[in-house]
């Protein structure tokens, strides 16, 4: 005889039914997409950020009375952060070049994790923080560079509290 000795284990039929209803949510859980995402690792200086909307940045920069040259040497190099945007297909649509456009076509974001962006949906909230370039060179479109989106409200920013900016002169 090969295998002397034999076992028979009894296992209760309400030991399997919960294993199997275990399997059957882990199995459920790993194959959706709607799981707890981390925020990204921001650098320290972008906690210290300016919060505003996208066209309060804009209307620095091109609202009747602004000073585009002084606006330039405000908020170029500054970090700032924009909340709640909801994320339309428009956006998504240039996030194969590297960057996504915030409120509008007006803000130019150029996104370190660009890639992120397969795990939301239009309608989507984003919160998207990163420094202001200022004007490009060859059209009137604000660039943002070193940007990260994430999922609105995920970190509370700024950390010290609000800092505004300054319309017109």
């Amino acid at each position: 005889m090969l295998f002397p000795v034999t076992w028979k284990v009894k296992i209760p039929s309400t030991y399997l039914l919960a294993a199997w209803a275990l399997a059957a949510v882990l199995i459920f859980c790993a194959c959706t997409e709607n799981y707890l995402m981390a925020p990204p690792a921001l650098p320290p200086a972008y906690y210290d950020c300016v919060e505003a909307s996208p066209q309060q940045l804009v209307d620095a920069y091109y609202a009747p009375y602004a000073d585009i040259n002084g606006a330039q040497r405000l908020y170029a190099g500054k970090v700032f952060v924009f909340k709640n945007i909801e994320l339309t297909h428009e956006m998504l649509r240039d996030a194969g070049e590297g960057y996504i456009w915030a409120g509008g076509s007006v803000v130019k974001c150029y996104c370190l994790n660009i890639g992120e962006l397969k795990r939301y949906r239009a309608g989507d909230r984003l919160d998207i923080i990163g420094v202001n370039k200022g004007i490009s060179d060859n059209s009137s479109v604000l660039v943002f560079t070193d940007c990260y989106v994430m999922p609105a409200g995920t970190v509370a920013l700024p950390a010290s509290g609000t800092k505004e900016i300054l319309q017109g002169y």
